[in-house]
């Protein structure tokens, strides 16, 4: 059976987070389900933008999100900041978790990640079953 965006949170959630190793998972599987969610509703793995051309994939999706998104779905600008925010903040702590070992991660900072997760999940859902009312 092939893998799911959300399977990558379900995971995360199962990790026992009551020592380092399993917080730097739990972090890193918060953030791939945000990531994976968000390519997978929008059917993109970040097409490349030539305003964007040195920035990595993962870059470009919190771009996408910010920039992209509220043009292309007629979404708030608001919400679509939010998201891209909140990828960011979960992304610069995956980094720590898969990079920076020698720097200490608190059992907090996996639940952080995995509730940052669930609401970026849910706003995005909750977008993509919006349905735009065009008022021209």
């Amino acid at each position: 059976m092939p893998v799911k965006p959300n399977d990558f949170l379900d995971f995360a959630k199962g990790i026992s987070t009551k020592n380092e190793i399993g917080v730097r998972n739990a972090v890193s599987r918060a953030y791939y389900a945000m990531y994976t969610h968000a390519a997978h509703t929008y059917g993109l793995l970040c097409r490349k933008d030539s305003s964007l051309k040195k920035k990595g994939s993962h870059e470009r999706m919190a771009e996408y999100l910010k920039h992209n998104l509220p043009r292309d779905h007629n979404y708030p600008q608001s919400n679509c900041e939010e998201l891209s925010l909140q990828l960011t903040k979960v992304k610069l702590r995956r980094h720590a978790a898969d990079y920076r070992l020698h720097e200490k991660m608190n059992e907090s900072e996996g639940s952080e990640a995995i509730s940052a997760a669930s609401k970026f999940i849910s706003l995005m859902d909750k977008l993509a079953m919006t349905i735009p009312v065009n008022t021209k």
